[in-house]
């Protein structure tokens, strides 16, 4: 029987969940503990032996190894010390253990979490991106800037730190903007607004290690955002129910005529092979009023909870989430074939006991 490692993140703190205004992104981190238990369900349902194990420090995640000896990991992990510039650091750790793990690699994590960095590799490879700018201080703000457009953190995912005001229409906004995130300790990216449709593909790995799977896309419904109201996800839109963006960003199934969807489909197989995505991930386009697509965001490691985007995608191609669990983990397995052997810190690891006798370990402190 597989013995299947889920780990994850438990580094946030539960008084930040209900200020959806800062830039902590307690609520996404939060959401992560109801993934793993979703996760380690489907697993149990295709006959994995599977172990939970919350992590908050890189030594949390050696121990765990050490401890388990898993033949995969679920690495379910977002970030550490309540940082998610440490989720990379994760999956350093997996690798240089010698650990097959689900997901992609460090260096992927690494490069999409520096949204600049990934927009200027998508722009060497030809991909259409929206012409951007990383902005450290509001001294780096650039004079020349096409208006609308829209300023992000460079280093985050989950939608922190995006709101409503978000996107400027001046330079007097934009320095607001970027000052808000420089005074928080965040780079800024400012990044041309592309008004019209937005659509999410998802990509899923496929056992053979073949070109990723493209799944059927979805669309952002924007038609209920009350007036005034930027037409974009923000993290309110993606975490608080009671907020008038959640009530205004209805994810429903893309109607797009075919010829744009081979067009989509050529474009994510783009981004997967100039990223070298793997396992599963998300790209987010936007179809400008001249039906051109960009690329504004790429999502390694996506979420993969029961009702998130990917696994609605991959129900309508046919796989539900025990499915679509298993099939990760099936990539992860296969990928991992050709591995060296571990490394040799692993030897002794205990196993057997905490597989019979355990579903979650307690957090370590």
């Amino acid at each position: 029987m597989t013995r299947c490692l889920v780990l994850y993140n438990s580094d946030y703190d539960p008084q930040c969940e209900a200020d959806l205004d800062d830039l902590s992104g307690a609520r996404a981190r939060a959401d992560v503990a109801h993934v793993a238990d979703a996760v380690a369900d489907a697993l149990d349902g295709r006959g994995f032996r599977t172990v939970q194990v919350p992590i908050r420090r890189p030594a949390d995640v050696v121990r765990a190894l050490r401890q388990f000896s898993p033949d995969v990991v679920f690495n379910l992990c977002e970030s550490l010390v309540s940082d998610p510039r440490y989720e990379p650091a994760v999956v350093g750790l997996l690798e240089r253990l010698g650990a097959v793990f689900t997901g992609n690699g460090q260096a992927v994590l690494r490069l999409c979490l520096d949204k600049a960095a990934c927009n200027e590799a998508l722009r060497r490879a030809g991909v259409p991106v929206p012409s951007s700018a990383l902005v450290r201080s509001v001294g780096d703000l650039p004079a020349a800037l096409l208006y609308p457009a829209i300023v992000k953190p460079n280093g985050e995912d989950g939608s922190t730190g995006i709101h409503s005001g978000s996107v400027v229409h001046d330079r007097a906004q934009a320095l607001a903007e970027v000052a808000q995130l420089c005074n928080a300790g965040k780079s800024a990216i400012i990044q041309r607004y592309i008004s019209g449709r937005e659509v999410n593909i998802a990509l899923l790995g496929t056992a053979d290690n073949g070109p990723m799977r493209v799944l059927p896309m979805a669309e952002i419904d924007f038609g209920e955002m009350p007036p005034g109201k930027p037409h974009i996800v923000s993290y309110a839109a993606k975490w608080d129910p009671e907020s008038p963006e959640w009530r205004g960003t209805r994810v429903v199934p893309a109607s797009l005529p075919e010829p744009v969807v081979r067009r989509l489909t050529r474009l994510a197989r783009a981004v997967g092979n100039a990223l070298d995505l793997g396992g599963y991930a998300r790209v987010d386009v936007r179809i400008d009023e001249s039906d051109r697509p960009y690329v504004v965001d790429v999502n390694p490691n996506c979420d993969i909870g029961p009702t998130a985007g990917l696994s609605r995608a991959a129900a309508r191609d046919g796989l539900d989430y025990p499915d679509l669990i298993a099939a990760v983990v099936q990539h992860a397995l296969a990928r991992g074939a050709g591995l060296p052997p571990p490394d040799p810190r692993l030897a002794g690891a205990r196993i057997g006991a905490p597989w019979t006798h355990l579903r979650t370990v307690p957090c370590p402190r």
